[in-house]
């Protein structure tokens, strides 16, 4: 039987996986949408997290992290400049990454069968730093160019 949680985040992951096939990416979107299933997650009971709704939130964890690499990866590649907002909302996401792996999803990455959690964990702390780097960058740029 489909518990609660397993039939929201199902709908979350569609949701995330329509944003995907956009062509303009949508970070506030792709956030909303990350922490309304986060939320969903936090509060369900054990039983409803061992099952599919751990798996449904490795999945959105994952999905909503590959569409904020597209949005860096777009950025990189001179098809746009971020908003003072998206440069927020990728730090926002930086700092969640590490607390998804260092306290709330941590279990479930350590059970994640496809890659030992500190292979993980540490590819996670590498692209996160790079992140950062570039929004440093950035921010020093606006800065400069405003004064």
């Amino acid at each position: 039987m489909t518990s609660n949680l397993e039939k929201e985040l199902s709908e979350i992951l569609k949701k995330i996986h329509s944003i995907m096939k956009k062509k303009e990416i949508s970070l506030q979107e792709n956030h909303d949408l990350y922490f309304a299933a986060k939320d969903k997650y936090l509060v369900a009971s054990e039983q409803e997290k061992s099952g599919k709704g751990g798996e449904y939130m490795l999945t959105i964890f994952f999905k909503v992290g590959e569409v904020s690499e597209k949005f860096v990866e777009e950025w990189q590649s001179d098809k746009f400049l971020p908003t003072d907002q998206e440069l927020e909302l990728l730090k926002k996401g930086c700092e969640e990454v590490l607390a998804a792996f260092n306290s709330h999803f941590k279990l479930n990455l350590l059970a994640y069968p496809y890659k030992p959690y500190e292979v993980h964990y540490a590819e996670a702390k590498e692209k996160i730093r790079k992140i950062r780097e570039l929004i440093q960058k950035e921010e020093f740029s606006r800065r400069r160019c405003s004064s």
